[in-house]
């Protein structure tokens, strides 16, 4: 395998475990119940909208190394590590602790990948994994603090209060 055959490779399977976490955000978005709602509604919304970007920067990677971005869901999910989550209503607590594993699974993964890309000298994946490393490293975090403000019953009642008031998450 070349080294732009294997960048190309751990970039593809990167952006279905990305295509797999926005969609499990926005099932998130939709299906959170409970008197956090609000709060909980706009949070998983900031989330997804910066996956969202992450996703057309690592498809727009692999088209500049000469190869077609995977396009078709089936290929997307077989090639994702991250597995997808049934549609269904549940508290904050719960969706906040299946995201967590989920970041934390990407941590891991874009670590080995940011070695692997070092290795291969190629300089730009790796500038570009090592930019995704750092926000979901950052993600974490605000995931954790959301999973206690919830778990205390501590609800932010302002705007100003969420995520979107400030930087975490990329928004």
């Amino acid at each position: 395998m070349t080294t732009q055959q294997d960048s190309v490779y751990r970039l593809a399977r990167v952006m279905a475990n990305l295509v797999v976490l926005s969609m499990k955000i926005r099932n998130a978005h939709w299906n959170v119940t409970g008197p956090d709602f609000h709060s909980m509604h706009a949070f998983f919304e900031t989330l997804y909208e910066v996956i969202e970007r992450d996703v057309d920067e690592v498809a727009e990677r692999i088209r500049a190394l000469g190869s077609p971005a995977p396009g078709h869901l089936g290929e997307l999910i077989a090639t994702a590590t991250l597995k997808e989550r049934p549609g269904s209503l549940e508290a904050s607590g719960v969706l906040l602790n299946e995201l967590l594993a989920d970041y934390e699974t990407l941590v891991v993964g874009l670590r080995h990948d940011i070695r692997a890309s070092g290795d291969l000298d190629d300089p730009t994946t790796t500038d570009l994994l090592t930019g995704l490393l750092a926000q979901f490293e950052k993600a974490v975090w605000t995931i954790r603090s959301h999973q206690v403000s919830s778990a205390s019953g501590s609800v932010p009642q302002r705007e100003s209060d969420s995520c979107k008031s400030h930087s975490c998450c990329g928004g």
